[in-house]
């Protein structure tokens, strides 16, 4: 009766485990001097500093900004109803769940173009468009953390904190074991962005980095947001034909085991391909949070 709302309680979790444990942790990785940082490059430190002023006749520059995001949301809202339009009736809400995904992509499309073009700075803020995510992760951080009811959290609260603990703790020591071992380049900065990304959503995951690489120049942040747009193939068979298992058999647990073994043989297929085909690497002694790296 109340799954959809403890999963908006556990979502709004997630964002407290980014905050008071991501942060923290940024912080302890400063100090133990894991943190790598990120290269500038003098044009885009530019874009990102230069004085946000409207031409003669032109557009406040804060609402020229608003305007282009609002035109992408309304162009990604149109691809997706389209393609839920096309799909049966009971996948053709999940499409709506790659929604972030269709707006990366055309918001990587634009920036591209007018790279091209040679209007990239001229049209585009960065310092400004990065104020407008803060703002919007902010306001859906506030709106699900309005929407949970407090009733239900009381009735269900010990197996919310169970879940959202062990999840939180795990992914928390996980990545800072795997960093090292899964990234060559700003290891601490790619487990940081991808613990927001986890425990929040993506926009979380670069606030965080923003705390060791402010103006979002490193590998870390170039890697978590074109790697969001390159999983959605790998992810698709998840979400079209393992997730809807469960819910298909029940009361019937027979759906969620296959579920589980199903997902257990993806993750090692995964961690296979990334081993042989990536930088994956296991540095020992194992026990060790934090190895030292391979020789050059």
């Amino acid at each position: 009766m109340d799954g959809g709302q403890i999963g908006l309680i556990i979502a709004a979790v997630g964002f407290a485990w980014a905050v008071f444990v991501g942060v923290p942790l940024v912080a302890v990785g400063r100090r133990l001097g894991w943190t790598q940082g990120g290269e500038t490059d003098g044009s885009e430190e530019e874009n990102l500093v230069r004085p946000a002023t409207a031409e003669p006749g032109g557009l406040e520059p804060f609402t020229s900004q608003l305007a282009i995001v609002g035109v992408l949301l309304l162009v990604t809202w149109g691809i997706v109803r389209g393609v839920s339009g096309v799909l049966p009736e009971k996948m053709a809400p999940m499409a709506y769940g790659f929604h972030f995904i269709v707006g990366l992509g055309l918001a990587m499309l634009t920036r591209t173009v007018l790279k091209k073009m040679g209007r990239q700075q001229a049209v585009l803020h960065d310092g400004l468009l990065g104020r407008i995510g803060g703002l919007a992760v902010d306001g859906v951080t506030c709106s699900a953390l309005a929407a949970v009811q407090i009733g239900v959290l009381a009735a269900n609260w010990v197996p919310i904190a169970v879940i959202t603990g062990a999840g939180g703790l795990l992914s928390a020591l996980g990545l800072v074991w795997l960093a090292r071992r899964a990234w060559r380049d700003a290891p601490f900065e790619h487990a940081m962005v991808v613990f927001g990304a986890l425990t929040g959503t993506l926009p979380t995951g670069l606030a965080l980095l923003r705390m060791v690489d402010p103006n979002l120049r490193g590998p870390a942040a170039s890697s978590a947001v074109v790697g969001s747009a390159a999983a959605a193939p790998l992810i698709a068979p998840l979400v079209i034909a393992v997730i809807p298992l469960p819910v298909g058999s029940w009361p019937s647990y027979s759906g969620t085991l296959i579920a589980m073994g199903l997902c257990a043989v993806y993750v090692v297929g995964l961690l296979v391909a990334w081993r042989f085909a990536g930088p994956l690497r296991f540095l020992g002694p194992l026990h060790s949070l934090w190895p030292d790296p391979e020789p050059e």
